[in-house]
């Protein structure tokens, strides 16, 4: 079907309806006219569809909003709803508190809606309300719905389920279906599946209930159903066969209308019975079916599964069409040799429709089939099938070096994922300790995790968990952060001859390896208490260089060095430096009239400038003897005195001076001197 009420039985009831409301039909096609023309580029649009009720659809979210109290207007052809011009914008349906009721076509063919919220409040959903919206999946009925039009949810294509509130006394569901309270099965979800055993609750098949319902292959219709309503499977193009009570006295018109693969009816009264049922026209198909009599719709049986990781828990499902009123034992069999044998399966589940075990390698390999045994005595069997298991799925964990205290990053990769999509956790341990989940920010739930790396991050170790929307799961190996060596940083400098001179203060860097290195220089008026940023020539080079001010002699100076990879340095303080004046030291003797007068041997000094100074003097008795301290008188004054002996007129006398500032001066070695 095209996606409109095409079908003869449809357009004989629309056209009734058509006649019977011309004058309302009318006055609804001279409303749509009177709409705003439609603009290509508006965003939303909006008016009236009932007498205190208004719509609004924004195209840009794609919501249909209808609110205000009281009806919505009914349409009379599929085309006339207000929106029906920019329905395909429209993606999901909301209707307000207030509205009581849903009229007749006013979602039809809005092909895009993939959801609908129909709120308490509403007691009506009219004629051909949902007709040919193939997006949505399911449709809940509020306990204040009463009534149901035809045609209102069919060729729904994705319709797979009804839920109906409690506390509604006129509609119930099993979950695939529409029932009313006096047992008329009044709608079909499209989607639900391919072969479907009517409730025996049910006692009459509404008009148009099943209805473009173009995956149904085969139904069973129990015992008690009395009626079965025009148009009710029209347009099931994949029914094959269906099982039909002996209670059934009606068959509508174009019930059966375009079931043109319906080759077998299963009809559970005798071939002369068949003449007492009213079949209308429009029903070729099940007339010119092979009719079966006396037959119970045949018991088939057919088993599926769902692909699991190896290793994980599969489950293999057993679905019995045919059943009717009977109930149905299973059992489950498997072969390890391709089917030649079987043998009874033992794991859970083996007796019901659905086994559950462990996918192990082995279990992969074998066969399974389902056998089913009616209460009634009839029986099937399934055809065999195999655990389904997905590729294995694996994850790879990498970093990249930072430096201590820098922000570094675990990225997780995987393979296998498929089409499915993958959660991660990242996970760490100290070292031969158990793992726990990471906390330290969101990251640590997304394929990178980044964190600071401390002393205590890098000496863990860290591993990811990946768990796949399929319910796969991996985990990377084991990883840590890895630390740059640390960089340090030197500073020298080379005193300059006087004050005002260019100076330069020179920063060298160990530990770099393939990195490279930024410089900053930066000084302090303050011994180091607070440091500012150099400007001086270089000073974002290795090589700071300035004119050796007075003043600059009272500041320290340190470089801060900034490697390309984020490790940094500094180092320690450092001052400019002036030459000072060298220091020299010479000395002479007061020569004495004779031996054992006393003798004299004086220092002198140049070069002292302001500083103080200290004096030692030191003798030795010949010219290649060690040295020791003199203790004669003066031994610690610029002028030595002692009494000259023949001994001493031997020996050899010299004195070192130290001045405050540290420089020190050696005289040449002096002798006594008489004469």
């Amino acid at each position: 079907m095209d996606g409109t009420l095409s079908k003869r039985g449809a357009l004989a009831r629309i056209a009734l309806v058509v006649a019977v409301v011309a004058v309302v039909a009318v006055a609804a096609l001279i409303a749509v006219a009177a709409l705003p023309a439609n603009k290509a580029y508006a965003e939303t649009y909006s008016g009236s569809c009932g007498t205190n009720v208004t719509w609004t659809l924004d195209t840009d979210t794609g919501v249909l909003d209808i609110e205000g109290t009281g009806k919505m207007t009914d349409y009379y052809a599929i085309s006339s709803a207000p929106w029906h011009s920019y329905r395909e914008a429209a993606k999901s349906l909301v209707i307000g508190e207030g509205v009581t009721s849903i009229g007749s076509f006013n979602f039809s063919n809005c092909s895009s809606l993939a959801s609908v919220s129909i709120p308490e409040g509403v007691t009506s959903v009219g004629f051909g309300a949902f007709f040919g919206c193939a997006s949505f999946t399911s449709v809940s009925i509020p306990s204040s719905v009463t009534s149901i039009g035809s045609y209102a949810f069919c060729h729904c294509a994705s319709l797979s389920s009804f839920t109906v509130a409690p506390g509604n006394t006129t509609y119930r569901t099993f979950g695939r279906e529409l029932i009313s309270a006096d047992g008329e099965l009044i709608a079909y979800a499209n989607a639900s599946g391919s072969e479907y055993d009517i409730p025996s609750s049910v006692t009459a098949i509404g008009e148009t209930a099943f209805e473009g319902c173009t995956s149904l292959a085969s139904v069973s219709i129990p015992e008690g159903v009395t009626s079965i309503g025009n148009d009710a499977f029209d347009d099931c193009t994949s029914l094959a066969s269906v099982g039909i009570p002996s209670s059934v006295t009606s068959i509508g018109r174009f019930a059966f209308w375009y079931c043109d693969a319906l080759a077998d009816v299963y009809y559970a009264g005798a071939e002369e019975n068949r003449a007492g049922i009213s079949i209308s026209d429009g029903n070729d198909p099940l007339e010119d079916a092979t009719w079966h009599y006396n037959s119970a719709v045949p018991l088939m049986a057919t088993a599926s599964t769902t692909a699991v990781p190896l290793g994980t828990t599969g489950k293999l499902a057993c679905w019995v069409s045919g059943l009717g009123t009977a109930t149905a034992s299973y059992q489950w069999q498997y072969s390890a040799n391709g089917g030649f044998t079987w043998k009874a399966a033992t794991a859970t589940g083996a007796k019901t429709a659905v086994l559950s075990a462990k996918v192990t390698e082995a279990r992969a390999g074998y066969l399974y089939r389902c056998v089913v045994t009616a209460s009634d005595g009839r029986k099937a069997t399934t055809d065999a099938i195999q655990f389904d298991t997905m590729d294995p799925m694996t994850a790879v964990a990498t970093t990249e070096a930072v430096a201590l205290g820098k922000t570094g990053t675990l990225s997780c990769s995987v393979e296998g994922l498929g089409d499915a999509t993958a959660s991660y956790q990242w996970q760490w341990r100290k070292v031969g300790g158990s793992w726990s989940n990471a906390t330290a920010n969101d990251s640590a739930k997304t394929a990178d995790f980044s964190v600071a790396v401390t002393e205590a991050r890098a000496s863990y170790e860290w591993r990811c968990k990946v768990t796949a929307s399929d319910g796969r799961v991996a985990y990377t190996g084991v990883i840590e952060f890895e630390v740059f060596d640390p960089i340090t940083a030197t500073a020298s400098t080379d005193a300059v001859a006087a004050v005002g001179d260019t100076g330069e203060l020179a920063c060298s860097v160990e530990g770099l390896g393939e990195a490279t290195a930024s410089y900053q220089w930066q000084y302090s008026t303050n011994g180091g208490s607070t440091w500012k940023t150099a400007t001086a020539a270089g000073a974002d080079t290795a090589v700071l260089s300035a004119a050796v001010t007075e003043t600059r002699l009272g500041y320290v100076y340190r470089c801060k060095v900034t490697a390309s990879d984020g490790r940094t340095a500094v180092t320690d303080p450092i001052a400019f430096e002036v030459a000072a004046t060298p220091l020299t030291a010479s000395a002479f003797a007061v020569s004495t009239s004779a031996i054992g007068e006393t003798g004299k041997l004086v220092c002198d000094l140049d070069g002292l400038g302001d500083a103080s100074v200290t004096y030692q003097w030191y003798y030795r008795t010949s010219s290649t003897g060690d040295w020791a301290k003199a203790t004669a008188d003066g031994n610690k004054a610029a002028v030595f005195k002692a009494k000259v002996t023949a001994t001493r007129l031997g020996y050899e006398y010299k004195c070192v001076a130290t001045a405050s500032d540290g420089r020190t001066a050696t005289t040449d070695p002096i002798r006594f001197e008489v004469g």
